[in-house]
Order: C-alpha cells, then sequence, then structure tokens
C-alpha cells in the first residue's frame, strides 16, 4: 500500500511537472527550456538526500553547483542576447523542474520499497517451509499454506508497465484541476474560458490534433523509457541520460522544421552548453567513485571504515 502512495503523489507531481513546463516553453527558445531542464539534475540529488538517504561526496556537490551555474549563465546571456527570452520564464522554467525530481524519487523509491518487500517475503516463506518440513507434526504451519501460496506468485520486481498504469490514470484524473490552477496562478486573463479557447483550438485549429498525437506517441514512449531506467538503476540516472536532449536541441534548433520557426543558437548559449556538459562529466565520474568507495567500505570493518560523506575531506 506504501507503493501505491507513492505512485499516486508521482502522478500528481508530474503533471504539476507538465503543466509549469507548458505555460513556461512559448516564453523562452528551445535550447534556453531544454537548457532549464537539466536543473532536474540537482533537484533530484536534493530530493534524494533527503526522501532516500543518499549521500554524495563532494566532487559530486561540486558537480551539481557547476550544472546550477550552466543554468544561470544561460538565463542571464539570454536576457542580453535574446529579447524573445523572459528571464522570470526561464527562471520560472527551472525552478518548476522540482515536480519532475520528486515525481522520479518517489517511483524509485516505489520499486527499491517493492523489490525489499517482495524479498523479505520470499525469505519468509522459504524459513516457513523449511520450519514445516523439520517439524510436520506442527499442524500450525498448515494456516500459513494459503498466505505462502499467495507470497509465491507475489513478482520479485514491480511491473514497469504496472507504475505506468498507475501514475497515467492519476495524471489523467488530475490535469484539469492543476492545469486550471497553474493558469489562474501565472495567468492574466479569465482562467476557464482560456482553458475553453485551449479546448477548441485542439480540435478545430489547424494541424493541432495532429501535432498533439505526435508528442503524445513520442511522449508515452519517453516516459516508459525513464520508468524502465528508473526501476533498474535510479531516478538521478535516468535524468542524467536526458543530458543528451540538450545538444539535439541546439544543432535542431535553426533546422526548418513543419509548424516550427528556427531559431539561431549563440555563443553564449553553446558556453552554457560545454559548461554544462562539464558538470555532468564530473557528476558522473564522481558518482562511479562513490560506488567503488561504497563497495570498499562493506569489506572493511566497522573500525576502520571511514565516511564517505563529503569524500575526499
Amino acid at each position: 500500500m506504501g507503493e501505491f502512495k507513492y505512485l499516486v503523489i508521482a502522478g500528481i507531481s508530474d503533471v504539476a511537472d507538465s503543466a509549469t513546463g507548458f505555460a513556461s516553453q512559448p516564453h523562452v527558445a528551445p535550447l534556453v527550456y531544454a537548457l532549464m531542464n537539466q536543473t532536474t539534475t540537482p533537484f533530484t540529488a536534493l530530493v534524494s538526500l533527503v526522501l532516500l538517504g543518499t549521500r554524495y561526496t563532494l566532487w559530486e556537490t561540486v558537480a551539481v553547483l557547476t550544472v546550477i551555474g550552466a543554468a544561470v549563465m544561460c538565463v542571464l546571456v539570454g536576457s542580453y542576447q535574446h529579447e524573445s527570452d523572459s528571464v522570470f520564464w526561464a527562471t520560472f522554467a527551472a525552478v518548476t523542474t522540482i515536480f519532475a525530481a520528486f515525481s522520479f524519487v518517489l517511483k524509485e523509491k516505489a520499486f527499491s520499497e517493492y523489490t525489499l518487500h517482495a524479498s523479505g517475503l520470499q525469505q519468509h516463506n522459504l524459513l516457513t517451509s523449511k520450519m514445516a518440513d523439520d517439524h510436520p507434526e506442527n499442524q500450525m504451519w498448515d494456516l500459513d499454506q494459503p498466505v505462502a501460496a499467495v507470497r509465491e506468485r507475489m513478482p520479485p520486481e514491480l511491473s514497469v508497465f504496472l507504475v505506468g498504469t498507475v501514475v497515467g490514470t492519476v495524471s489523467l484524473l488530475t490535469c484539469v484541476p492543476i492545469a486550471l490552477l497553474n493558469q489562474s496562478i501565472v495567468g492574466t486573463g479569465p482562467v476557464w474560458s482560456t482553458f475553453e479557447g485551449g479546448m477548441r483550438c485542439l480540435f478545430e485549429c489547424e494541424h493541432a490534433m495532429s501535432a498533439y498525437a505526435v508528442y503524445i506517441g513520442f511522449n508515452v514512449f519517453f516516459n516508459l523509457s525513464l520508468l524502465f531506467l528508473t526501476s533498474y538503476s535510479s531516478a538521478l540516472l535516468a535524468f542524467l541520460s536526458l543530458k543528451m536532449t540538450v545538444p539535439l536541441v541546439a544543432v535542431l534548433s535553426p533546422v526548418h522544421w513543419p509548424l516550427y520557426t528556427p531559431q539561431s543558437v549563440t555563443a553564449g548559449q553553446w558556453g552554457a552548453l560545454v559548461l554544462m556538459a562539464v558538470g555532468v562529466v564530473a557528476f558522473r565520474v564522481s558518482h562511479m567513485q562513490r560506488e567503488r568507495l561504497v563497495r570498499e567500505q562493506k569489506s572493511l570493518e566497522p573500525a576502520h571504515a571511514s565516511r564517505i560523506c563529503c569524500w575526499p575531506l
């Protein structure tokens, strides 16, 4: 039941992330928006620290701060070189990525707690079977047989498609209220009439429904891919893998696409991209170093083990 609670909150957080992202996207260039989304990584590290108890080394912390600095640099450069880029909306896009971080850390928590619970039940079931074999005269073990049968049928890992279904259902039920709330906070016009106009345009405006259908198809595949990464590794690795979207957006932004106005990429934005890439690579290398330290510490006696947090200090 605890895992279901995490998934419900994760579904609501997903909708909040989408609503705030859609609100900010028209006001900034595609590359600026992609760069602002990279702040999901430091937010994921922060939320993992609070909810999962994850501890990070000094180099990981420096790498996360580098990513944040690159995002700030992009906002400042955009404010001077791109009149169409709003500092407020770029900052808004960056800050509200905390919803995505919160959602995927909760999904990671649901996967890990379910696996731990299923493993504990499996061990309990084996112990119960062994005791029943050792003491066949004890009829009390017969009472546990139906429970043991249920435990045997319990999958060892939480299904990715089940998680996607639960989160998607929650998102479907909460998307309209959250979208209206977001519009009332950041919008200037009447909320309900704006919502009606958007729905009318979706069905009546040229290419709107076909473009939205293409978006839905890619988005479902994209979210399932992130869920697979989260289930088999961590939420942080899932968002680190998203760093490839930034250079792709930078390369594809000047290209002429259907229903899209090409936008140039400035030297300052390329500089922010390089700085962010350095931060991401440094974080990955530091993360691998921390995992090695954890493995080494497990092989030592407690008296000889050192603190991994803030290594190498």
